[in-house]
């Protein structure tokens, strides 16, 4: 269908294709190209990567037979989407609560909160990911630590939703036919 369609045109080239012809390119996107939050890609684990080389982690190997690497590749890997409906919130930090808000960067929400809930009522499925409450700046002032955490606030370092705006140059009917499509796999 269209979703499909549009998915191909604009997404496949990183997050991979879907079906009898699946194929996933494992890419490293660079940050400058992505443009999201960029503090976990230029983290320097360099300290901990000899307790890293001699636990059991490193002795896992990638599809190639290579050990899987930790030190920063200077960006973030497009992961692969299937099930994506169902490991909302998105962006490596958790920062887009749906796909909706990942594939129009203009309406993310700067500070919001969610139930914490996982049932059918706390989810949207016709965003695709958690329902949320916006919030201003001075009601996201919380009194303790479990109330700090149940808050996404996007202005702290790490935290922030900016970058992947290639659904943003898609008209409204594409992006809503994506969405669908995504909700197929």
């Amino acid at each position: 269908g269209a979703g499909e369609r549009a998915f191909l045109h604009n997404c496949a080239k990183c997050h991979g294709t879907y079906g009898a012809d699946r194929h996933y390119p494992n890419r490293i996107i660079p940050i400058d190209e992505v443009g999201t939050d960029p503090a976990l890609a230029s983290f320097d684990g360099s300290a901990d990567h000899e307790y890293y080389r001699v636990s059991w982690l490193y002795r896992e190997t990638g599809p190639k037979g290579e050990p899987y690497h930790s030190l920063n590749q200077g960006g973030y890997q497009a992961p692969p989407l299937d099930g994506v409906w169902a490991t909302a919130p998105y962006f490596h930090n958790a920062s887009v609560p749906t796909i909706a808000h990942v594939l129009d960067s203009k309406t993310r929400p700067a500070i919001y909160t969610r139930s914490f809930e996982t049932d059918e009522a706390a989810y949207d499925q016709e965003r695709i990911g958690w329902k949320i409450t916006r919030l201003e700046p001075d009601a996201a002032k919380p009194t303790t630590a479990h109330e700090q955490r149940r808050i996404t606030n996007t202005s702290q370092p790490g935290r922030g939703n900016q970058g992947h705006t290639y659904g943003d140059k898609l008209p409204p009917e594409e992006r809503k036919a994506v969405l669908e499509y995504l909700k197929t796999l």
